[in-house]
């Protein structure tokens, strides 16, 4: 039962990090005439991406830690696309 929450919490999730990415690869990288990729592209380059670089050590969390680390993790890319969003209306 674990593991069914798991993936319709993940799912989502790993989904919208990538429409982000997705949207600023299209805002901010193919007018400098890199090619459109698409989303599925760019789910792929975000899994390499977390795989060379994810440093974290594997311990057991309370649900509440983990909660809280998913809500500032969609508040953080919500907040870049903010951002990009922003700077993007000035170019």
């Amino acid at each position: 039962m674990k593991i069914i929450l798991a993936l319709i919490v993940i799912v989502p999730i790993i989904l919208y990090r990538g429409w982000v990415l997705f949207t600023m690869w299209n805002w901010f990288i193919v007018p400098l005439g890199a090619p459109h990729i698409s989303l599925f592209h760019v789910l792929g380059i975000s899994v390499i991406i977390n795989v060379l670089t994810n440093h974290s050590e594997i311990k057991k969390k309370s649900t509440k830690e983990t909660l809280t680390e998913l809500c500032t993790f969609i508040g953080m890319l919500t907040a870049a696309l903010c951002i990009g969003w922003i700077i993007k209306s000035f170019i």
